[in-house]
């Protein structure tokens, strides 16, 4: 996977629901507690033989309903019905975990004329990569940022009361992000984040020689 952009690359596992070859960053891997309950292990870490599905909604929800946790893992298992709800709300505290981990690491810009500003800077360092991050509901205005965010990640998932959270205010509307470690991850997660809810997401389209120009608009991913 490209540290950035997320962009799939690198191993691939089989899709338990319908037995497709998917690469392992767009999938999340399930396993069974000691008490037999299917829990997502989001940090791959888990103990035990594990189940690994395309990171959406209607993967999971399919796993469940034709009981595929059970016939994987070869043991009698409970699959909660709102599993994929568990999921989503996971994936989002992770994703939000990274304005916060991004803001102790002094790489996060908050504000509407702050982020202006370091959008300009990079502009005229010739500096690219980071994402910009917007709320949800943000004003027409946000338009003005994302043409600015040439070369950037925009990601526009979060609630402004969410992302002002984060850094100890009421709400946030427009933060960026450097480019590094914590902004690849918050882009990671977010991809897996896409397929359990509907937002906007888009990553520049780095695998082409006019990249800057180039971008790739996420879409949310299904299993039949």
């Amino acid at each position: 996977m490209d540290a950035m952009t997320g962009l799939a690359s690198g191993p691939v596992r089989r899709n338990a629901v319908d037995r497709e070859r998917v690469p392992a960053c767009d999938m999340i891997r399930y396993v069974a507690d000691d008490e037999g309950r299917v829990v997502p292990d989001l940090a791959g870490k888990l103990p035990g033989r594990g189940v690994w599905l395309a990171a959406s909604r209607d993967a999971v929800v399919l796993a469940v309903r034709r009981n595929v946790f059970a016939r994987e893992l070869r043991r009698k298992v409970v699959a909660d019905p709102e599993l994929a709800d568990r999921v989503e709300a996971l994936l989002l505290r992770r994703c939000l975990q990274q304005l916060s981990l991004a803001r102790r690491a002094g790489q996060l810009v908050a504000g509407f004329d702050q982020v202006a500003a370091a959008l300009s800077a990079d502009a005229a360092g010739g500096r690219s990569g980071g994402v910009l991050v917007l709320a949800r509901d943000a004003a027409a205005d946000a338009e003005r940022l994302r043409r600015a965010a040439r070369g950037r990640v925009v990601l526009s998932a979060f609630s402004r009361e969410d992302m002002g959270r984060q850094i100890g205010r009421d709400a946030l509307v427009y933060a960026s992000m450097e480019g590094g470690a914590i902004a690849a991850k918050l882009v990671a997660e977010a991809r897996k984040l896409r397929g359990f809810r509907d937002f906007e997401m888009i990553i520049p389209d780095r695998r082409s020689p006019g990249h800057e120009g180039g971008t790739t608009k996420e879409g949310k991913s299904r299993t039949q």
